[in-house]
């Protein structure tokens, strides 16, 4: 059986402050820290992992907090909205709740035939809530009525001046097919959706010849993370990746899960993960995110981390 996407793994994205980031995706909007632990690239800063209060696949959003980072600004060949899955009507719940928070609103809209609404997170990410119907299971959190909490990952928008190679990308290498196309302002969105139907799997480029290229920094999205189900599919999709002219990295064991990346020549980093083994392996469910959890080769670090590395409280 060919390899498929089951859809977004996780979106990754640049921040500043790790504590006011929590009090954010925590307080205000309801998702868990399942997942305290560094960059491992950079192990003196943090890599924060939030989602769904199991940590699945597919509801995570994950922040690298680097207090120097310049900020960023949206752009093409960026990945610019999170889009987050609500239930059909939830909207009334958020917008006020927003507000109080000082989350700034944006703007409400209907983007192919689904409301949302868009607002930014403390350092200028753009994320959106989004109506639909959604079946995933969910344990809504202090203040959230089932009824309006975050179900995971809807989908992510990309900013492109052109499509064209973004596209055979999506449809030749990922298996996206495109669904509809639409004019949002000055902009058309084409759309892409999994065959498979299954919630999270959405992606909708924004194309405007006119847009300005973004840059990397705060409030910007580092990369997106598609997940697979198994070491053998992820290595299927390397080879299509590179079967299509694309420089793919070797698998890369991230602990939790196990990661190929490869940018498109229009400058979006994709990562394709495997869904497992998971983040309660070196942690219980109940206690996720409570300790800083560091690989075996960073360890003998431990001391000298929680030295550097900033308290968080939740």
């Amino acid at each position: 059986m060919a390899a498929k996407i089951f859809g977004l793994h996780h979106i990754t994205a640049i921040s500043v402050d790790a504590q006011r980031n929590l009090e954010f995706y925590v307080k205000v909007l309801g998702l868990r820290l399942v997942k305290r632990t560094v960059n491992y690239d950079d192990p003196e800063r943090y890599h924060l992992v939030l989602g769904d209060q199991t940590g699945r696949a597919g509801s995570l959003i994950t922040l690298f907090p680097r207090p120097s980072a310049p900020r960023g600004r949206h752009g093409g060949g960026q990945a610019t909205i999170t889009g987050l899955s609500v239930p059909t009507g939830a909207l009334s719940f958020w917008r006020p709740r927003l507000r109080r928070a000082g989350a700034r609103h944006l703007v409400d809209e209907n983007v192919h035939g689904a409301d949302r609404a868009v607002f930014q997170d403390p350092d200028g990410l753009l994320l959106a809530l989004v109506e639909c119907e959604d079946p995933r299971d969910i344990v809504a959190a202090d203040g959230i009525p089932e009824t309006a909490a975050i179900r995971g990952l809807h989908g992510v928008t990309i900013a492109q001046q052109s499509p064209a190679l973004l596209s055979e990308i999506l449809q030749g290498v990922f298996g996206f097919r495109e669904q509809t196309i639409e004019r949002i302002g000055s902009a058309r969105h084409c759309r892409f959706v999994l065959d498979q139907p299954n919630a999270g799997g959405v992606i909708d480029v924004q194309i405007d010849a006119n847009i300005l290229r973004g840059t990397e920094g705060s409030g910007t999205i580092h990369h997106i993370a598609l997940g697979v189900e198994t070491e053998d599919e992820q290595a299927e999709f390397r080879e299509r990746l590179m079967q299509a002219g694309l420089h793919a990295t070797e698998a890369i064991d991230r602990y939790y899960f196990r990661s190929v990346y490869a940018r498109t020549p229009g400058g979006i980093l994709f990562e394709v993960a495997t869904r497992g083994p998971g983040f309660a392996i070196d942690e219980p469910l109940e206690s996720l995110g409570e300790m800083l959890c560091l690989p075996e080769h960073l360890e003998p670090r431990r001391a000298q981390l929680l030295k550097q590395l900033p308290k968080l409280e939740i």
